[in-house]
């Protein structure tokens, strides 16, 4: 019997409903005792759940290593920011109301309180700031949201709610899943902003079955409160959907946005034991989806 020599590469199908296929291709082949080929054998393999759930491992892994770097980082920050802020205040008190030095260090006081609010997201992305955990009713914080969000979203974009009335609470601190309801909200509205659109929220419990888990690998069995924000605005490509959630990655213009927003409502969801997803396309909108574990008993 000859030998076999065997090749393994990796490679990209499209499928005929135009979806995209990674796939592992194998190819074998059998030689006679002189070297000559006798047998080809070829396999292709359909590796596409492997990387999506190889992708999320290194997603999961790269938002934590951030995190712990950036709750450090914002803890040192945050006590130079202190004594900063705290200095300014004393002088302004010592200087006339009239004073040209008054109204320099009021600037300072103002750039050291967005400072402070941006530190403030870090140890909120970093899991490090004060919460109140308690059984909450998503349907309330939707509610308050949407109340908080009206007046500052443009007329040109209509909001439509959907909500399980009977849907169970879930554990979490009230004003952080408003915050991040909102940060979604705003998100939406900013893609909408130029041409107008409709801004869908909707939630409903939902039972995750073993089978489910494939592309939802943050998660466990069980059931969920499932939130999701809906824009039908200009959509993303396939590089930036997967970095939205990244800290600091924007695609506003320049002091639109520190690019924590996303990340923010990453960190949040995740550490009640929840996950974040979006899915999106170019020209056909974007959909956040946040699961929360429901309450088993309150």
């Amino acid at each position: 019997m000859g030998e076999v020599s065997s090749v393994c590469l990796e490679k990209r199908y499209i499928r005929k409903d135009g979806s995209v296929m990674q796939a592992e291709l194998t190819c074998s082949i059998l030689r006679d005792e002189g070297g000559k080929p006798e047998l080809g054998v070829g396999m292709v393999v359909d590796i596409s759940q492997r990387h999506r759930l190889e992708e999320q491992l290194r997603q999961a892994q790269k938002m934590q290593a951030v995190g712990t770097l950036a709750g450090g980082i914002a803890h040192e920050f945050n006590n130079m920011l202190q004594v900063m802020n705290g200095n300014v205040e004393l002088a302004l008190n010592a200087l006339p109301p009239q004073s040209r030095s008054r109204r320099l260090l009021e600037r300072v006081v103002s750039s050291g309180n967005r400072a402070a609010a941006l530190v403030n997201q870090i140890l909120q992305f970093s899991h490090q700031s004060e919460r109140r955990v308690a059984p909450i009713s998503l349907q309330e914080s939707v509610d308050e949201a949407l109340e908080l969000l009206r007046p500052s979203i443009p007329q040109s974009i209509s909001i439509e709610k959907e909500v399980d009335s009977n849907c169970r609470p879930i554990w979490a601190d009230a004003s952080e899943v408003q915050q991040a309801i909102i940060n979604l909200c705003a998100n939406a509205a900013y893609a909408m902003r130029r041409d107008g659109g409709k801004l869908m929220i909707s939630q409903r419990a939902i039972q995750l079955a073993a089978e489910a888990l494939s592309e939802l690998p943050d998660l466990v069995e069980g059931r969920y409160a499932l939130l999701e924000v809906k824009d039908n605005g200009p959509g993303m490509t396939e590089s930036v959907r997967t970095q939205v959630f990244n800290p600091f990655y924007t695609t506003k213009d320049v002091g639109e946005g520190t690019g924590m927003g996303l990340a923010i409502v990453y960190g949040i969801v995740k550490k009640y034991g929840g996950t974040a997803t979006v899915a999106s396309e170019p020209g056909r909108g974007s959909t956040f989806g946040l699961y929360f574990p429901l309450a088993e008993s309150v």
